[in-house]
């Protein structure tokens, strides 16, 4: 493991175990505020945007689960295939689901996300820093979809409780920077 990857990997653990101390009311408290503040940022600043790419949470990382009841959005949500390729499928009420390897719920099919409907990219996040680098899982699912859509995308918004905030993360050529981090307490506009 190279000194990048050594230091990458001692800040998610680190950050994680920040992740994991939150009682489960903190969690669906701060989840409740995170959200309601992505709702008034994509109201006041992308407001003709109707369509959000939206992860669907672990327990530990800011529940999602409220945004995908957004009825006001077309809502995508990741397929993951062979742990590192991954593709987007339009999700309603009518959707099914099943359990992926990762042990998170996707869905079992719908229609697929296409470039050309763009939209709006809500990031997960192990760990992050205000020029809106992020520290994912260590897999790159998100790294290697963003390398091919970024230019079609609105704005990529990271969720996450302020525990996750780290002074300064370790960054390559390759990572894709955020342009805003929602936590409980503020709306981040990142400076890269």
């Amino acid at each position: 493991m190279n000194a990048s990857a050594s230091s990458k990997q001692s800040l998610r653990q680190q950050i994680m175990e920040r992740r994991q101390s939150l009682s489960e009311q903190q969690r669906d408290d701060f989840s409740r505020r995170i959200c309601q503040r992505l709702y008034q940022l994509l109201q006041a600043r992308f407001p003709d945007s109707s369509t959000l790419l939206c992860y669907v949470s672990m327990p530990s990382e800011v529940d999602t689960r409220r945004i995908l009841a957004w009825p006001e959005y077309r809502r995508f949500v990741p397929r993951v295939h062979e742990h590192t390729r991954m593709h987007w499928l339009q999700i309603d009420e009518k959707t099914c689901w099943q359990l992926s390897a990762w042990g998170v719920q996707e869905p079992c099919d719908g229609p697929p996300w296409q470039a050309s409907q763009g939209g709006i990219l809500l990031c997960p996040l192990t760990a992050f820093d205000r020029t809106g680098s992020r520290l994912g899982m260590g897999k790159g699912c998100f790294d290697m979809w963003l390398a091919r859509h970024r230019q079609h995308l609105e704005a990529i918004i990271g969720l996450a409780f302020s525990c996750q905030e780290a002074a300064q993360i370790p960054v390559e050529p390759h990572d894709i920077p955020m342009q805003f981090v929602i936590t409980e307490k503020e709306t981040i506009t990142c400076r890269s």
